[in-house]
C-alpha cells in the first residue's frame, strides 16, 4: 500500500515487491524476469533453473523475445542442484557469511537497532550485494562455473568475502571514520575503507 511504501527503504541495486507467502511462485519469477534480469543482460542469456515446479516452466522464459534477448533454457536435474547450481556450490556461503557477520556484529555490540526490520533487510541485501559485485570478487563468479563444470577456466587462487572484508589480523582495528574509535565491522571491497557498523550499515556505504 502506498502508506508503506512512503516509508520503504528503495536502493539502487535491489527489486522490492510483495506476496502472499514466503514461498517463491510463478508470478514472483515473472516479476523478476521483467524488472531485474531481463533489463540487466545483453542479448543473450543461459537461463539454468532448478526443478522447482514454480520456475521449470520453459513459457515462463518466453517472455525474453519481447525484450529482444536470445535465451536457451536448462532445468538443473533433481538431486544435483549442490553439484552444478552456481550459487549453491560456493556463491551463496559468500553471501551468508557477509549477513552473518552484520547481525553478529549488531548482536554482540549492544546496538539498538532490529535487522529484521523491512528496511533493514533491504539496506543489508543491497550493502552485501553491492560488496559482492566489486571487481575484486569477479574470480569467484568465474570459479563457481568453474566449479560447476561449466568452464574449463579455473580462476583460483582468489580471495574470497573473509580476505578482502573479514581478515583476522584487522578483526580490532578502529573505524577510519573520522573521529570515531569503534571496532571495525569490514573493510571496504572497493576503497578498502575500514568501517564500524554505524559508518558501514547505518550510513550506507554504497559504491555506485
Amino acid at each position: 500500500g502506498e502508506q508503506v511504501r512512503s516509508r520503504l527503504f528503495e536502493p539502487k541495486n535491489v527489486v522490492i515487491t510483495c506476496s502472499s507467502s514466503a514461498k517463491l511462485t510463478t508470478s514472483l519469477d515473472s516479476y523478476w524476469l521483467n524488472k531485474s534480469l531481463l533489463l540487466s543482460i545483453d542479448k543473450k542469456m543461459s537461463s539454468n533453473f532448478d526443478p522447482w515446479s514454480r520456475q521449470n516452466d520453459e513459457k515462463l522464459y518466453d517472455i525474453a523475445k519481447s525484450y529482444k534477448k536470445e535465451n536457451k533454457t536448462y532445468q538443473i536435474p533433481q538431486h544435483t542442484t549442490l553439484d552444478i547450481q552456481p550459487l549453491d556450490k560456493y556463491d551463496n556461503r559468500q553471501i551468508k557469511k557477509f549477513i552473518k557477520k552484520l547481525y553478529n556484529s549488531a548482536a554482540l555490540r549492544g546496538i539498538d537497532i532490529s535487522m529484521y526490520k523491512r528496511n533493514n533487510i533491504s539496506k543489508l541485501v543491497s550493502l552485501v550485494y553491492n560488496q559482492l559485485c566489486s571487481p575484486i570478487f569477479h574470480k569467484i563468479i568465474q570459479y563457481t562455473r568453474y566449479a560447476c563444470s561449466y568452464t574449463k577456466e579455473n580462476s583460483s587462487p582468489f580471495k574470497n568475502i573473509n580476505d578482502v572484508c573479514f581478515p583476522y589480523e584487522e578483526a580490532y582495528t578502529e573505524c577510519e571514520a573520522h573521529h570515531c574509535l569503534e571496532i571495525i565491522l569490514a573493510t571496504c571491497a572497493y576503497c578498502a575503507k575500514k568501517l564500524c557498523f554505524n559508518h558501514f550499515f547505518m550510513d550506507y556505504h554504497y559504491h555506485e
